[in-house]
């Protein structure tokens, strides 16, 4: 079994990340998400999973896990992805009295 990294969760199973070792990351939701601002410690920036399947990933040879090495400065916590899921337009269901 290969690592698997839980996107939900983010639970690892079937081993440890280290450097260039490669994993799977896992979507056990319903709907298609995409990862992204991975590049600083992934081998590629953006990750497209699948509902309910997994994308091949490579840990980089020497990944940068420093918070400001991330493109979006909300996001200050070393070695994690983003995860935006689809959204809708929540105006389209407004109700009028």
């Amino acid at each position: 079994m290969p690592i698997q990294v839980n996107i939900q969760s983010g639970s690892i199973t079937g081993g440890s990340l280290s450097k260039g070792c490669t994993f799977e990351w896992v979507n056990p939701t319903n709907n298609p998400v995409q990862l992204t601002n991975c590049g600083n410690f992934c081998t590629q920036d953006n990750y497209n999973v699948p509902a309910n399947g997994t994308a091949q990933a490579q840990i980089m040879a020497m990944p940068n896990g420093l918070p400001y090495a991330f493109k979006d400065p909300a996001w200050n916590t070393g070695g994690q992805p983003h995860i935006s899921a689809p959204t809708r337009d929540l105006d389209a269901e407004k109700e009028v009295a």
